[in-house]
């Protein structure tokens, strides 16, 4: 299936947009993630074939496209797409996790003003078959995001804490063990994300169940 949301003059943005979504696909060929009206739309992120996603926009001039490469199914991935009209060049641009994929010049005009209102996981362009997959955190702006805000809004959902905690009845901790979530011991806690981590030294409950952090040392690089 698919969502299909109530026309309003606050999806025709002009000279600018952002789109944005966290996608997880089962297979994604020629299936519109988020679209601007159906049938003549006039804007969409969508999956061209093999799961390649590109943003189209549609100005008096015409259509232009910017694909990016293809993106591993089964996963979840964050899909952005920026236009900005004040630029020469790389008016289009297609984002991958927060990196830059691929880029199309377009036209120095605003986008088309649509009708229909948008469709939120339909098949192409409105044919109603649903994509295959799941979608989560769909965003709009009325700008085009820099490319350090959209390396942000990833690491945002990308970063996960993991933490392990240990119940003490002593400020020592003396025979007592540090736990995850599945009640077992493992590594130190640390943000999973690849580059950065941090460790602890101490946490502590106390039976009032107020919790204090001592000694914490965190280190990343970006």
């Amino acid at each position: 299936g698919y969502l299909r949301v109530a026309d309003s003059a606050n999806w025709d943005t002009g000279g600018a947009l952002t789109v944005s979504t966290w996608v997880n696909m089962e297979n994604c060929s020629g299936d519109a993630l988020i679209e601007r009206g159906y049938s003549n739309y006039t804007w969409m992120l969508y999956c061209s074939g093999g799961s390649a996603p590109s943003l189209s926009i549609n100005t008096a001039g015409g259509l232009k496209t910017a694909g990016a490469s293809v993106m591993s199914t089964g996963v979840w991935h964050l899909v952005t797409g920026v236009y900005d009209r004040t630029l020469t060049t790389d008016r289009l641009k297609i984002y991958i996790d927060g990196e830059l994929k691929n880029s199309s010049d377009g036209y120095d005009q605003d986008i088309l003003s649509g009708a229909n209102g948008l469709q939120i996981g339909s098949g192409w362009s409105g044919t109603g078959s649903g994509i295959t997959g799941r979608l989560d955190e769909l965003a709009l702006w009325s700008r085009a995001l820099s490319a350090s805000e959209i390396e942000q809004l990833y690491r945002r959902g990308a970063n996960r804490l993991k933490l392990q905690v240990r119940s003490c009845d002593d400020d020592a901790c003396v025979g007592e063990d540090w736990l995850g979530a599945d009640n077992t011991t493992g590594t130190l806690p640390r943000v999973f994300d690849g580059t950065t981590s941090y460790n602890t030294s101490d946490l502590f409950i106390e039976s009032s169940d107020y919790i204090s952090l001592n000694d914490i040392a965190i280190g990343y690089t970006l």
